[in-house]
């Protein structure tokens, strides 16, 4: 459930090759997660490594995750 709910989310990524030749990744409908790398291939990479780290930190903190696509990543009490 976890690696479906990361692989929506990059079905929201967007990227943009910047002035300088770096390249810009952020996830749409979500604050706070985007990248700047070298390449598209780097960038895609990091982007999906803050978005893993991102779920795992609402996770923790029992936070609501937004749903994506029609999934949702529902953690159960324990």
């Amino acid at each position: 459930m976890f690696l479906e709910y990361i692989f929506e989310m990059m079905k929201l990524a967007k990227y943009e090759k910047l002035n300088d030749g770096t390249y810009y990744g952020s996830i749409s409908r979500i604050k706070g997660i985007w990248v700047n790398e070298t390449s598209k291939k780097k960038c895609e990479k990091a982007l999906w490594e803050v978005s893993e780290e991102w779920v795992l930190l609402k996770v923790y903190r029992r936070s609501v995750l937004p749903v994506l696509r029609g999934k949702r990543l529902v953690v159960p009490s324990l």
